[in-house]
Parts: C-alpha cells; structure tokens; sequence
C-alpha cells in the first residue's frame, strides 16, 4: 500500500516529506515560567488542575525567595482561578501578584512569545517515539535556551506611549 505524504519546500531548496499517518502519544501539559528580569524561562511538566499549579508555584517561590513579590501573568485557565488557587496566593499577602490576560489575547502575554520562540528552536520538525522521550526534550532543552537565547526583557511601551497608540487608532476599532 502506498503512503500520501505532503510535500513541501525546505530552506535548502529540497522537498521535504511528512507522512499523513502518524503516532499521538497523547498530551503534555506544561507549565513555563519566564523571569522577565533575566529572560530565563522554567518549564515543568503539571497536570492542569490547581493542585499541580499550586504545587509548582510554591516550588517557583522557594527558588526565588529572594524576590520581593511577583506579577504573575497566565490566562484564565480554570487551574489559574480556581478557590484553591485563589486561597493559596491570599496565604502568601500579596507575595503573589496575579494578573490574567484577557479572553482570547493570549498574543500580549509575553510567555506565549516565549514559547513560540523556544518552539522554533527545539520543536520545529521533531519528531518524538513516545509522550516521556518528548518531555525529557523539552526539560532538557530549557537549559541550553537560557544559556544561549535567554536576555533581559526591556520595557519600552509606557503608559503614555499606549494612551497615544489608542487615541490614535481606537476610532479604527470602536467603527
């Protein structure tokens, strides 16, 4: 029986294949972590329930104790809103500052850029035999991405230069 594969063309000017018919190893749920200060990222594997979260998230503030506090900014996903959740960050007095993004714009969270940049690099055509072989990849290749791409994040959007941006595009939108 003949395979239908899809064609496409490769930087080098060569046809590359992938077959249609391939292994779902199942799922992977991974929670990351960016240190806007450094640049660094934290990627866990956690099912996504609020047990898990709240697990990694005391996990995060032991190894950065030394912070003051910290902006957390996540989605609405039920793990990040939850009573337990919430419960947990009220035990902490403010240690945790958490901040969703809104429906549908996960596009302004900066970790969401983080994640397609890491893909890029370490994802981008892989190919992995089993759910565990991926995973010890991607926990694997954490280390190599702060080492290497990992750098500061400078703001240079203040609140003034949004105020003048909406003034001058809001009648685009609110049309």
């Amino acid at each position: 029986m003949r395979r239908r594969t899809s064609r496409r063309w490769s930087g080098s000017r060569s046809v590359e294949q992938q077959e249609f018919e391939y292994t779902r190893h199942g799922t992977v749920n991974l929670l990351l972590f960016l240190v806007v200060h450094t640049g660094r990222m934290e990627v866990v594997e956690a099912k996504k329930d609020a047990a898990h979260s709240i697990r990694e998230l005391k996990a995060f503030r032991r190894r950065h104790r030394s912070l003051k506090g910290v902006f957390l900014i996540q989605d609405g996903d039920p793990s990040h809103t939850s009573g337990d959740t919430e419960a947990y960050w009220s035990e902490c007095r403010g240690w945790w500052r958490p901040r969703f993004t809104p429906a549908h714009a996960s596009w302004l969270n900066q970790g969401e850029l983080l994640v397609g940049s890491f893909g890029y690099r370490y994802l981008k055509r892989g190919s992995w035999g089993s759910r565990e072989e991926f995973v010890e990849h991607v926990l694997a290749s954490g280390s190599e991405y702060n080492r290497r791409y990992a750098h500061p994040f400078e703001w240079t959007w203040t609140n003034q230069k949004m105020r003048e941006w909406f003034a001058k595009h809001a009648p685009e939108f609110l049309a």
